[in-house]
């Protein structure tokens, strides 16, 4: 999986002749870059970056290990 900046992705069809398939943000379902995953494709529906499809499971992480803030909500910042 190959995520955007803004938050939709693309994941690369199992076959090389075959276009990328474009994951949109609904569709991510938590996966972040470099994930290894499931997904459906939609065959109805076909928009101008490829064929869409959603994330069905998480096969496996690219990252063990992931940095960030982490703030709870209704207290104050320090």
């Amino acid at each position: 999986l190959i995520v955007h900046p803004r938050g939709f992705g693309f994941v690369a069809s199992p076959n090389p002749q075959e276009p990328d398939i474009f994951i949109p943000k609904p569709y991510i379902n938590d996966a972040i870059d470099g994930d290894t995953v499931e997904v459906l494709v939609n065959l109805e529906t076909v928009s101008e970056k490829g064929p869409e499809g959603k994330i069905l499971s998480i096969v496996s992480r690219k990252r063990k290990q992931l940095v960030g803030t982490v703030w709870a909500i209704g207290e104050e910042q320090a």
